[in-house]
């Protein structure tokens, strides 16, 4: 019998979800009300929302797009040297747009920008694997000098890897390009390497058993899972832009007054954890002690 060949991550493990939290606000700004209503209905979500006037309207904060930005691409993979692992923002110009007032995180789509006074705490706690992107401000085609960093996520990465089942079809049906999703790194593109041909479709788009392109999972290109086993105690994890925080430095936000955020829930894989993971565990689910 025909098997469809899926593309996702596999779900099997023993599963926590309240060590680490994927630091988010896009929309947050825009409409708080909605975003509370839609994402507060989550276990262990935490959503601290932008300030109200006194009437009870909410203030906008400052959101801006990156206009221009210096990267550094990474290429990690222990089989294929080719594969991209990370990209590193060394330096960038956000363009702001016009709101009520400067918050301490301010949004912007994929990146996480804070306030030099809140970067500085978090350079002082005992978080660990915090590092910084230079930031340049622009509102309307002129330099402001409103002091901000980048946070970047530079340490391991120890999210749970996506692949095609069954491992057979991992190879372009046009072509025979071998891998389309890299077993060692998980590197993978839409498209065909080789041919630039359609590989993939999202589970709404797959046609059934005749149709060749691989299945798209549902949620696989959102959710993801950290691996205990891969985890280096680090309170910034991630690659790139995209990036997972410890509970603790959630905490630590809180306590700092930080607005406004999103934090949704990871899943952790705990089994098989040894004694130092589970040590460094629950540290990440203890508040910061000055």
């Amino acid at each position: 019998m025909a098997r469809i060949a899926e593309f996702g991550r596999d779900d099997t493990g023993e599963f926590v979800y309240d060590a680490f939290y994927h630091l988010y606000w896009e929309g947050c700004w825009t409409d708080p009300s909605d975003v509370a209503h839609e994402l507060g209905r989550y276990d262990h979500t935490i959503v601290v929302l932008p300030r109200r006037q006194e009437n009870g309207a909410w203030l906008q904060p400052f959101w801006g797009d990156i206009v221009d930005r210096q990267t550094e691409d990474e290429y990690g993979c222990r089989k294929f040297k080719e594969h991209r692992t990370r990209v590193l923002v060394h330096r960038c110009t956000l363009d702001v747009f016009g709101a009520d007032y400067w918050s301490t995180l301010v949004p912007s789509s994929g990146y996480l920008f804070v306030a030099e006074k809140l970067a500085s705490a978090i350079d002082d706690s005992a978080l660990l694997g915090a590092h910084w992107g230079k930031v340049s401000v622009r509102r309307h085609g002129k330099r402001v000098n409103r002091p901000l960093r980048l946070l970047r996520f530079c340490g391991n990465n120890p999210f749970r890897l996506k692949r095609i089942r069954p491992k057979s079809a991992n190879k372009c049906y046009l072509c025979g390009y071998y891998p389309l999703c890299c077993p060692k790194c998980g590197y993978c593109i839409r498209s065909c390497p080789g041919c630039d041909g359609d590989v993939f479709a999202t589970a709404r788009a797959h046609k059934g058993v005749k149709d060749p392109r691989i299945k798209i999972q549902p949620g696989t290109l959102r959710q993801a899972i950290v691996e205990l086993s891969e985890w280096n105690g680090s309170d910034f994890i991630g690659a790139s832009s995209f990036g997972v925080v410890t509970k603790r430095v959630v905490d630590f936000l809180l306590a700092y007054g930080a607005e406004p955020f999103i934090a949704i829930p990871i899943p952790a894989n705990v089994q098989d954890a040894s004694e130092r993971k589970w040590k460094l565990l629950n540290r990440a689910r203890r508040p910061v002690v000055d």
